[in-house]
């Protein structure tokens, strides 16, 4: 097992593999397809991880991943993102190799992406229901039907169902809020899903986010899951409720590289290229870009709430917290954090590995 050097996100995989088989698990009880997304791990080593439990569906977050794991050898994969209708090539191609579905949130999209088309793709379509980033809104049954119609005018352009991420379930409250979030969007989803129902086809439900599927499945009926962040889990999901502490897989080694008995602080080396901006607010009202643990040997020996990165410039991540605590560590020694969001960081940090030290290849260091 190599030394650490500089920052490294650690995963364990077994811990990894067990939250597999809880969502899998999720899933079954159900009765719906698993879907996970892959923009999470974006790895094909961990796709493996899957591909053991005899799941053969996944979503992905733009074409060129879509591309990246088809040619690892899946074949039913949803670009889960409003179609760019200038990857139309892409998609011909790899439409032609697989199982593709595209997602759409316009008519304007489905004629311009028909236009070019010249595979047959499984398209969804995108409903809005409270999150206000992407989707037809809801309640805009005739503008969704004239969809629909279009979509079932061309040959290329077969219509599955409506699609739908709760992404608002990552700023409520309370895991009442969250709850009602979910109920929200499947009781809005079905309804469409019943209004354009017809004797000879009936649309399917996609339903995705992590929050909702860990605190309250029971209450989210759909024919399909696609969560992403579970494999991980991260601070902001054990914030919300969605897991617990050590139900988390991953965190990144950093090194310590200074140390302020005057302002009462740690420097790590492990800054905003490594985790990204994103923050929460603590219970204590603070905002933190991630909370430390001790690690050796690669594993965490004790989670440490009380140290917490406050502030993050480039390279560079400063860790605060109660004096006597913050003097138990020494420039050069490696301290971990869980981060705030697990998919940023996986798309960060070139630096990848298990918890025996073997490397982890992903897709941003191709």
């Amino acid at each position: 097992m190599e030394v650490l050097q500089g920052p490294t996100l650690i995963i364990n995989s077994k811990k990894a593999q067990q939250n597999i088989l809880l969502f899998k698990e999720k899933a079954n009880k159900l009765k719906a397809d698993f879907r996970p997304h892959f923009k999470t791990h974006q790895s094909t080593t961990i796709g493996k991880w899957f591909k053991d439990q005899g799941i053969s569906k996944i979503a992905t977050s733009s074409v060129d991943m879509a591309i990246y794991f088809a040619k690892d050898g899946w074949k039913d994969i949803m670009v889960a993102i409003p179609v760019n209708i200038n990857e139309y090539k892409k998609i011909n191609t790899l439409a032609k190799k697989i199982k593709l579905q595209i997602i759409i949130d316009s008519l304007e999209a489905i004629k311009e992406i028909q236009s070019r088309l010249n595979t047959k793709v499984e398209v969804l379509i995108e409903i809005e229901c409270g999150y206000h980033r992407t989707g037809i809104n809801y309640k805009e049954e005739e503008y969704i039907q004239k969809c629909i119609e279009q979509l079932n005018s061309f040959k290329d352009t077969s219509f599955i169902g409506f699609l739908s991420h709760a992404g608002n379930t990552y700023e409520a409250k309370s895991i009442t809020e969250i709850k009602q979030i979910a109920k929200f969007h499947s009781d809005k989803l079905n309804a469409l899903k019943k209004l354009f129902t017809t004797n000879t086809f009936s649309p399917i439900i996609s339903y995705g986010d992590t929050p909702s599927l860990s605190i309250c499945p029971e209450l989210i009926q759909c024919d399909e899951i696609r969560p992403g962040n579970f494999i991980f889990f991260d601070y902001m999901q054990y914030a919300l409720g969605a897991c617990f502490i050590n139900e988390i897989s991953c965190y990144v080694a950093c090194p310590i590289i200074s140390k302020s008995k005057i302002r009462n602080e740690l420097v790590i080396y492990g800054g905003a290229i490594h985790f990204s901006k994103e923050y929460a607010i603590d219970p204590d009202g603070d905002k933190i870009y991630g909370i430390c643990c001790l690690i050796k040997n690669r594993e965490i020996q004790k989670v440490i709430p009380e140290l917490k990165v406050t502030r993050l410039s480039q390279e560079h991540g400063i860790i605060t917290g109660p004096q006597k605590l913050l003097q138990t560590f020494a420039v050069g020694d490696f301290i971990g954090v869980i981060p705030i969001h697990s998919c940023l960081t996986m798309h960060n940090i070139k630096n990848i590995e298990n918890e025996n030290g073997k490397k982890i290849i992903s897709i941003n260091t191709l």
